[in-house]
């Protein structure tokens, strides 16, 4: 498992190396989990903020919908929900979710189903998985 506290810049990809997310912005304490995306007003395209020992979110305040994907400890997606609005409350159906990804404009959300064994990639070029 990667120590993500200590890389600024980690991207998303497959374990064949497509990338998933270019950029990967990390919630990796309650505070940060708790906040999320709240009253933000949009996010990058191809950025997902990782919710890091979280098996459920909801989208409180939110401006927007969003995409959210559910990894087991090995980073394999086990759930997947798309466009999820503003004001819910989403839990994984998979009981091996541990962690959470969110994004908004994902050009990859289409290809990413539960199966899927991905990895977090430090821009420096070392595999963080």
């Amino acid at each position: 498992m990667p120590e993500p506290s200590r890389h600024n810049e980690l991207r998303w990809v497959t374990d064949d190396g497509r990338v998933l997310a270019a950029t990967v912005r990390v919630a990796d304490s309650y505070w940060k989990r708790l906040v999320g995306l709240q009253f933000s007003r949009s996010m990058p395209t191809n950025c997902v903020l990782w919710l890091q020992g979280c098996r459920s979110v909801h989208t409180a305040w939110m401006r927007y919908s969003i995409d959210i994907f559910f990894l087991d400890l090995s980073l394999r997606v086990v759930d997947v929900r798309l466009g999820v609005p503003p004001w819910r409350i989403v839990r994984s159906k998979s009981r091996d979710a541990k962690h959470v990804l969110e994004a908004q404009h994902l050009e990859s959300s289409g290809f990413i189903q539960a199966g899927l064994q991905t990895q977090f990639d430090s821009m420096n070029g070392g595999n963080e998985s």
